[in-house]
C-alpha cells in the first residue's frame, strides 16, 4: 500500500491557484484517507473508474454540493481527476487513452461525473 506521507501532488500550472485553496487541500487529504485509497486501488485493479467508485464519498463534501457555483464545481471535479491520476500513477497504473461514459445518476445512486478515465497496470 502507499506511504501516505510520501504521496505528493504537484499541480499543473492551470491548477496552481486552485490548489492553493483550503477546500482543495482538504479534498487531496480526503482522497488519501485509507478508506478512499482502498476503494481507488480496488477500482483500478478491477479496471473500473476510481471516480465512479468514490463518488458517494465525494458527494458528502461541501465543494460538490448544489450550493457551489457550477463552474467552480467543474474545476473541483477536474482537479479531483488529476488527484486520482497521481494516485493511480503512484500505485503503478497508467491512464488509458479513451474515456468511458458513466451510467446516469439516479436519486438512489447519484452520479457526479458523466465520463471518466480508466487505468491499466504498467508493464514491468
Amino acid at each position: 500500500m502507499l506511504n501516505l506521507d510520501e504521496l505528493h501532488f504537484v499541480p499543473h500550472s492551470s491548477f496552481q491557484s486552485l490548489f492553493e485553496q483550503q477546500e482543495v487541500k482538504e479534498l487531496w487529504a480526503f482522497l488519501k484517507t485509507p478508506n478512499n485509497l482502498i476503494r481507488i486501488d480496488a477500482a483500478l485493479y478491477l479496471g473500473k473508474s476510481p471516480l465512479e467508485v468514490i463518488t458517494p464519498n465525494l458527494l458528502t463534501l461541501y465543494i460538490f454540493s448544489d450550493d457551489v457555483d457550477k463552474s467552480l464545481k467543474d474545476r473541483y471535479k477536474k482537479i479531483c481527476g488529476a488527484f486520482i491520476k497521481a494516485i493511480a500513477n503512484e500505485l503503478g497504473y497508467s491512464q488509458n487513452q479513451s474515456r468511458i461514459k458513466l451510467k446516469a445518476g439516479t436519486v438512489a445512486r447519484p452520479q457526479l461525473f458523466s465520463t471518466s478515465t480508466t487505468y491499466s497496470k504498467k508493464a514491468c
